[in-house]
């Protein structure tokens, strides 16, 4: 199959595509920084086979996962082997049909979809952790906050203005403690983080 015939049904598929003539280009463009995500790569290619442009991208990369189509004409086990020890997560053997490239692409696209669901689901705990550690910090001063408040309010005559001002201060603090407590009760395991959205949620 061409590329110019591969292009064509990626596109009718709904796929952005970027073709590169050879693999050294194909290098270059991967260091771009909007670089596509999903390759379909020849294991024979002109500068830089298919093969070891995949053992360069998996060697050191600093970049969101990329998931590696090895489209060849090989068909011995010991090749299949050695495509996915050098990285690749798929191996397609030519002649292909077009509805076998269709489900293999688009199984490639589910695998970066759950791929990107798990990166931010272990964001969203480092964000997590952060914030209990800040509500661990605030609740002691909190309490002390209030208690003076009380405190002073005790001694304020209800009519003085500032017994006023004293009570937004007490009911300020509960309202914070409330929010320390809940990101307590996150941290206790009370809610769990849904591994789809990365959102939180409650048991």
């Amino acid at each position: 199959m061409s590329r110019l015939r591969l292009k064509g049904l990626l596109e009718k598929w709904g796929y952005e595509v970027v073709v590169c003539v050879d693999g050294k280009k194909a290098w270059g463009k991967l260091h771009e920084k909007e670089s596509p995500r999903l390759l379909i790569l020849d294991w024979l290619m002109p500068e830089m086979e298919g093969v070891e442009l995949c053992r360069k991208l998996r060697k050191n990369r600093n970049k969101p996962y990329e998931f590696i189509l090895l489209l060849t004409s090989k068909k011995e086990k010991s090749d299949i082997i050695e495509a996915m020890e050098a990285g690749a997560d798929d191996f397609l053997s030519k002649p292909f049909s077009p509805d076998e490239l269709k489900v293999r692409v688009a199984a490639g696209k589910r695998i970066l979809e759950l791929n990107d669901k798990l990166v931010n689901s272990k964001r969203s705990e480092a964000m997590l952790e952060m914030a209990v550690n800040v509500a661990h910090e605030v609740n002691n001063p909190l309490s002390v906050i209030k208690m003076n408040a009380e405190m002073l309010m005790n001694n304020t005559n209800k009519t003085d203005p500032d017994y006023e001002s004293l009570n937004k201060i007490k009911e300020n603090t509960k309202r914070i403690a409330e929010f320390v407590k809940n990101i307590r009760n996150i941290r206790s395991h009370k809610y769990n983080i849904d591994p789809q959205t990365g959102t939180f949620r409650k048991d």
